[in-house]
């Protein structure tokens, strides 16, 4: 009984006294991830795809019922009564196209206005977008209502402006009233719509 206790206790002492045989594990993690080629209005946040404004320049007739003269005498860089719509947008691509179309601004539906009167009003819109080119940090298209036809386009030469700030303008100017300066305004309200895009370089 002693003899078997005894050769218990020596194999397990002899087991304990043996190094045990150094194991690791080793392995790899890929980490991936993609960014889509997009352009995109950051609004409180958000990401959209469009974004609306109004542009409102009021009265449009001066005292004679003509059409105010620092109305027709805008430029983009001063635009109508200084009013514009501006934006926040995003591109993750490089060099997207931008483009600006418009309609005139009119009196929905009149017909003939009459000798000596208007009802429409042509214009220049304007669509301004800031890069981040030090040599070239403004981008601009112009659609004229008066003499284009089709949406007005460009590449933007450089990456659209980053940071925080908006980048994005759009204004009207060049105002002037159908048939001549000297016709007189006919009484309603005017509208028109000015569209633009920004697309990303696929």
């Amino acid at each position: 009984m002693n003899k078997i206790a005894l050769a218990v206790v020596l194999s397990a002492t002899a087991l304990s006294a043996t190094p045990a045989m150094a194991q690791q594990v080793s392995g790899t993690v890929n980490v991936t991830g993609t960014v889509a080629g997009r352009c995109s209005v950051v609004e409180s946040g958000a990401e959209k795809t469009t974004f609306t404004g109004n542009i409102d320049l009021g009265r449009l007739d001066a005292a004679d019922g003509t059409l105010r003269s620092e109305l027709t005498s805008s430029t983009t860089a001063s635009p109508a009564d200084a009013k514009k719509v501006t934006a926040r947008v995003v591109c993750t691509s490089a060099n997207p196209t931008i483009g600006v179309s418009a309609t005139k601004l009119a009196i929905a539906n009149a017909g003939d206005a009459g000798v000596g009167y208007a009802n429409v009003i042509d214009y220049v819109a304007a669509l301004r977008v800031k890069t981040a080119s030090s040599t070239n940090p403004l981008t601009e298209v112009k659609f004229d209502t008066l003499s284009d036809s089709t949406p007005i386009t460009a590449k933007l030469g450089a990456r659209i402006q980053g940071g925080t700030d908006n980048n994005v303008e759009v204004n009207v100017s060049s105002l002037r009233t159908k048939g001549g300066a000297g016709n007189v305004l006919n009484e309603g309200t005017y509208n028109s719509v000015v569209s633009l895009s920004i697309t990303p370089t696929i």
